[in-house]
């Protein structure tokens, strides 16, 4: 691997600034990792919501249990995906679920296999006040588990702050000398502002980089922040 990255850097000096987010991860990898969480603003969490959703399918009373399971399952999904959404930047145009989704199939958290089912079920459920069976309650609710656990990983680790260094680790300054690029940078991406930057750390956290949604590189360099972080194939 070392070799490798040599042979691609060994060309000319570079500057972060002028790198694509694919090429900042061959040249980085992560020494330390991020310690910060997502947190729900709610009473409960979405997998308590879930199994209040498998306890309203327990009884016989069909229709109102399968109603009240679907509530339930669905109020579990809503504040997962609007948690997630809310601590990636997501600025709500308008209050419609799909737009969430397809934000969160851009930053690249869920495949997108995961949420056309998901949401095809949601809208067949919601369609005309429709009484959902105990088989399509159960459906649902499966569904919106698979989603939870998809997604565990992004409320549960936030990239706010990470240190990078060059290299394979044992030629950083080999690397460093070559390309001019910092030895260590720290990788920054703001709470619910939906900021990214990345910072010098051997010259007092310099800001040498910084993107923000709305921006045509954001998805991209978030989607291989995940990548490298959580070892997602791309």
């Amino acid at each position: 691997m070392g070799r490798q990255r040599q042979a691609k850097v060994n060309v000319k000096m570079v500057k972060i600034e002028q790198i694509t987010p694919e090429e900042f991860f061959d040249y980085y990898f992560m020494i330390e990792r991020p310690l910060d969480s997502l947190e729900f603003e709610s009473e409960y969490l979405p997998f308590e919501y879930l199994e209040f959703a498998r306890q309203d399918l327990e009884t016989d009373e069909e229709a109102r249990n399968t109603i009240n399971a679907v509530g339930n399952a669905k109020r579990a999904l809503h504040l997962q995906v609007e948690t997630i959404c809310n601590g990636y930047g997501y600025k709500a145009k308008t209050k419609d679920f799909p737009p969430k989704l397809i934000f969160l199939r851009e930053i690249g958290v869920v495949a997108p296999k995961v949420l056309e089912k998901l949401n095809k079920i949601r809208n067949r459920i919601e369609h005309d006040y429709y009484c959902p069976t105990i088989e399509e309650a159960n459906d649902f609710i499966d569904v919106v588990e698979l989603f939870l656990y998809a997604t565990l990983s992004f409320v549960a680790v936030f990239p706010d702050e990470s240190i990078f260094i060059i290299g394979d680790g044992s030629n950083e300054y080999q690397m460093h000398e070559e390309t001019g690029l910092p030895i260590h940078v720290m990788v920054c991406l703001e709470k619910n502002t939906g900021k990214f930057s990345v910072h010098n750390h051997d010259e007092g956290n310099k800001l040498v980089l910084s993107v923000q949604i709305g921006q045509e590189q954001y998805f991209e360099w978030i989607r291989k922040l995940f990548a490298h972080l959580f070892f997602l194939p791309l």
